[in-house]
């Protein structure tokens, strides 16, 4: 588990995660432990928005 002190550190994580790299578990001082799970985009029901 990886442990990540500022939202620069997340945001790089975050912008690391993929289909194959779907599942982000970390740590955050004094809040607890997390996991993000990455889902990728439904294109047909985003472009049924517009």
């Amino acid at each position: 588990m990886k442990k990540l002190n500022t939202p620069d550190e997340i945001v790089v994580e975050v912008n690391k995660m993929n289909k194959e790299n779907s599942v982000l578990q970390f740590l955050l001082p004094e809040r607890g432990k997390f996991t993000l799970v990455f889902q990728e985009e439904d294109k047909t029901a985003h472009d049924k928005t517009k």
